[in-house]
């Protein structure tokens, strides 16, 4: 099983990367655009207010203008009523003819011109037809006007009429300074209304809830423009104001301008209000704007920002997206590319097709193809039997949502998919079409919008079928190959009839003889078979065969396990003893040899043959020697026991220097360590013939 690390391994890192990359640029876009944004609302605020204040002193200066004139003349009648205090005792007749003197002095915005006494009551007017009446407020302003220079009524806006009235009160006293009365000029505010409810119209265009007008430092409402409902009210022009210009101008008595922003309870909105006072007369002109105004002058003004910060936000999303799903495409499939090249190398590894699903299973996890795979098979009662499993061990068994999958696939050897990674995908494999296994995946990607996805998912399936395939029939190739080379290689180097080792695999047998570490000593026989001749001339070449393999049977049984038995050709054969510390210790092994194989053989159904043995020993060096002329010191010794048959004690000779002087023109100079057994003392060594070296 691969590391668990494997499992990781389409960990989108460089999609991450991107993405952190993305919302940095993102914040920093957002923060460029704010922070611009920002510098462009503090400039629009210093530029409104300064048209604010600009509009606000306008108005402050238009009533200055004409209440400055009116306070001229009515203190000109407080000082002429201060010093003819006689006046004023309950004698209108003459108070009327001392005010129509003043008549010609009186100021263009000046209607009319009331005198009252120490507690309000009206003594005399130029104003036709006036019933002498005293107005309500009038004792609330003589109040004010004991400590006071001036005061300015309550504005007055007649039914019916556009005319807009505004009482300015001056108190009169006398040479003790004590307050016998007032003189109350009627003012005309139509001229100031008429400017406010134009300038009004003017601003609409560009501040739709622009308002402006003037108030006392009271709180008391002079005149509002526009005119909101409650303006309609008799007492809307007498109670004071509680709203934030209100407590501004009670807060701050010495300032002379100004700027405030807060909720205004007339309309019910945030504003912003830029405030001038009128001089010394208590008034205080306003020019006012809703925020809403403000932040919709501030939109226009930064709405090509935000397009273009949106806009390239949207094109820099657009292409993360498209990056980032190239990046995952390239991701899978270089997944699937290393997968493919994972299943050949799993197959390179397979030493046989019992072992692939193993390496297969290993390999499809270690790429990051997926996070569990199984190989199962359908047996005959139809259960699902696991070949092999690879991923994490809690999915070790198949799950439930996995194996309608793979019946299907197995059933009808088509490609199954989920509807989701996790219920997987099942994938049937087959050997030379026939139903091998099936491959079922969990946890394999899937791109692309549905049809796309399910298509390169197909594609990718389909082709690691044909890897897989492929793999498995050179797998079996392989196989098929090996086997042939093992069995050309036991052909080539066993005996067809006996199955024994023939000469090629003798002579690779003493080429490794001389193994290091090794102790004793090997010896090597030559055997041949008594009178064989006869046997296939008796009996037949079909039964010499039977007769050899017999024989060979029971050779092979009576020798060690660790003893080299081998056919040279026709009756001979070629025993390499294991090595042993004596040289007597071989004698126990060659006389259960002849034992066993001098039994009785049945040919036929009335003849036997009774097997005989003739061998010839030598022992083996110390170095390693030629396989030739090991065998032509064999034969030597093996033709000497033969020659002694009838007169021999023991089946075997051994090779010894005696029979080495016998042989003439010996070509072979190579050294070897001569041993002797027990011979027979009757045996006359120099009456042995030897065999002409061209018969060996």
């Amino acid at each position: 099983m691969p590391a668990p690390a494997a499992l990781h391994q389409l960990t989108p890192s460089g999609v991450w990367r991107l993405r952190l990359w993305m919302v940095a640029f993102t914040l920093l876009v957002l923060f460029y655009t704010t922070w611009a944004t920002l510098q462009i609302e503090r400039r629009t605020q210093a530029e409104v207010n300064g048209q604010l204040q600009a509009n606000a002193l306008l108005l402050a200066e238009l009533m200055k203008k004409d209440f400055s004139r009116a306070q001229q003349y009515g203190e000109l009648l407080a000082k002429g009523l201060g010093g003819q205090p006689e006046l004023l005792q309950h004698s209108p007749s003459a108070l009327d003819l001392w005010l129509d003197a003043y008549d010609d002095l009186s100021p263009p915005r000046v209607l009319f011109t009331r005198i009252l006494d120490a507690q309000g009551q009206l003594l005399a007017s130029d104003e036709p037809g006036l019933a002498r009446h005293r107005e309500p407020g009038v004792a609330r302003a003589m109040a004010a006007l004991q400590n006071g220079s001036m005061e300015v009524g309550a504005m007055h806006h007649p039914e019916g009429s556009t005319l807009w009235h505004v009482p300015l009160r001056l108190p009169v006293r006398n040479a003790q300074g004590k307050l016998i009365g007032a003189v109350e000029l009627i003012m005309d505010f139509s001229l100031q209304a008429s400017t406010v409810e134009k300038l009004s119209q003017e601003q609409d265009r560009q501040w739709p809830g622009f308002a402006a007008g003037w108030i006392r430092d009271d709180g008391v409402m002079l005149l509002r423009w526009p005119l909101v409902p409650e303006a309609r009210q008799p007492d809307y022009y007498s109670a004071p104001r509680q709203g934030v210009l209100a407590r501004t101008l009670r807060q701050a008595p010495a300032a002379q301008q100004g700027f405030v922003r807060g909720f205004v309870s007339a309309d019910t909105m945030l504003r912003n209000l830029a405030w001038h006072r009128v001089g010394a007369f208590g008034i205080t002109a306003f020019i006012t704007i809703p925020q809403r105004d403000l932040w919709i002058a501030l939109w226009r003004n930064t709405r090509l920002q935000w397009f273009a910060a949106l806009v390239m936000l949207v094109f820099a999303w657009g292409a993360y997206f498209q990056a980032a799903s190239m990046m995952r495409a390239l991701r899978v499939r270089s997944a699937w590319d290393r997968t493919y090249s994972g299943v050949v190398r799993s197959g390179f590894k397979s030493e046989s097709l019992q072992e692939l699903p193993r390496l297969l299973c290993a390999s499809l996890l270690e790429h990051g193809l997926c996070s569990s795979a199984w190989l199962l098979r359908l047996d005959e009662v139809g259960n699902m039997a696991v070949l092999a499993h690879a991923g994490p061990p809690r999915l070790a068994a198949l799950p439930m949502p996995c194996f309608p999958l793979a019946l299907q696939s197995w059933q009808q050897e088509v490609l199954a998919l989920g509807a989701t990674p996790e219920e997987g995908l099942a994938l049937p494999l087959c050997i030379q079409q026939e139903p091998w296994a099936v491959l079922v995946l969990q946890g394999v990607p899937r791109l692309g919008r549905s049809s796309d996805r399910q298509r390169a998912t197909q594609r990718g399936a389909w082709r690691l079928r044909q890897q897989i395939e492929l793999v498995i029939d050179n797998l079996r190739l392989r196989e098929t190959l090996k086997n042939e080379r093992d069995s050309q290689r036991h052909r080539a180097l066993h005996d067809v009839l006996t199955g024994l080792p023939n000469r090629a695999a003798l002579a690779e047998f003493l080429s490794t003889w001389a193994l290091p570490g090794t102790s004793g000593r090997y010896a090597l026989a030559l055997v041949d078979l008594d009178d064989f001749k006869q046997i296939n001339d008796r009996f037949g070449h079909k039964a010499g065969d039977v007769f050899l393999r017999e024989v060979a049977l029971r050779m092979r049984h009576a020798l060690r396990p660790e003893d080299y038995l081998v056919r040279l050709g026709g009756d001979e054969f070629v025993i390499v003893f294991a090595p042993v510390r004596e040289s007597a210790d071989i004698d126990p092994v060659l006389r259960r040899l002849i034992e066993q194989v001098q039994h009785p053989l049945q040919l036929a159904e009335s003849d036997a043959a009774t097997p005989g043995l003739s061998l010839g020993v030598v022992w083996l060096g110390a170095t390693p020697q030629s396989m030739e002329a090991l065998l032509m010191l064999a034969d030597q010794a093996l033709y000497r026991s033969k020659r002694n048959k009838a007169t021999r004690k023991f089946a075997w000779t051994t090779f010894e220097a005696d029979i080495l002087s016998q042989v003439r023109d010996d070509p072979l100079d190579l050294p070897l360590t001569l041993q002797t057994t027990e011979a027979p003392a009757s045996v006359d060594d120099d009456a042995v013939p030897t065999r002409p070296m061209d018969q060996v």
